[in-house]
């Protein structure tokens, strides 16, 4: 096997961990509601609904999350076994992609057996509303890794000043696109524009990558 098939066959398995952890994870939350319900007529359907919704949402931050530190982890296990920055590279972008498409898939399939497709546009604009963060969050991983204390103070700085923007910008009702035509177009366009950013980021995270070092 190649060091590039090595080194995305990892990737893969990452993400499919990634996705066995948030099904454990739901699973558990799933028993927790099914015993505080426990008194009412649809305990199970209360249980199952919320499970699966904190599932849609746990692999819309998690994503993020994991990227943060998958520079000081997961990079440097790829590099110590042969590999090299440009797999990471690749493999950091299939891993995050899959790990997004495979939630997704999954969720909409329990949503549309469960007879609750009109929940399945809220977990496409979740999921792929954290592709942009993702890309986002493996610079900040990066940066952490070079500056340490640092760039986490700095961070946290930037990252206060974008939540105030955000919140006066919601306030305001700039987000709404009024000039959109109702229906799918509006989705795909949002997820255009999640695609189009998190493209944009790797151009930074490619140069970062590039200088990933073994530690």
């Amino acid at each position: 096997m190649s060091l590039a098939a090595r080194s995305l066959t990892y990737y893969l398995k990452t993400s499919v961990q990634y996705i066995g952890y948030s099904i454990a994870i739901s699973a558990l939350i799933f028993v927790e509601f099914l015993f505080i319900h426990s008194g009412e007529v649809d305990a199970f359907g209360i249980a199952f609904r919320m499970a699966v919704s904190i599932l849609a949402l746990f692999i819309a931050m998690l994503n993020p999350m994991y990227a943060l530190y998958s520079p000081n982890w997961y990079d440097g296990n790829v590099l110590s076994m042969g590999g090299r920055r440009k797999d990471i590279f690749w493999g950091s972008i299939v891993k995050e992609i899959l790990f997004i498409l495979m939630g997704l898939i999954i969720v909409s399939v329990i949503y549309s057996i469960y007879g609750t497709p009109e929940m399945i546009p809220i977990a496409v604009y979740l999921m792929f509303g954290s592709l942009p963060f993702t890309g986002l969050a493996r610079i900040i991983g990066h940066k952490i890794r070079k500056n340490g204390r640092i760039a986490v103070i700095a961070i946290a700085i930037v990252a206060g000043l974008s939540a105030a923007a955000a919140s006066m910008i919601s306030n305001s009702r700039l987000y709404k696109f009024d000039f959109l035509p109702e229906g799918g177009v509006s989705m795909l366009l949002y997820i255009l524009i999640a695609l189009g950013i998190y493209a944009v980021l790797q151009i930074f995270i490619y140069r970062l990558c590039s200088k990933a070092m073994v530690r």
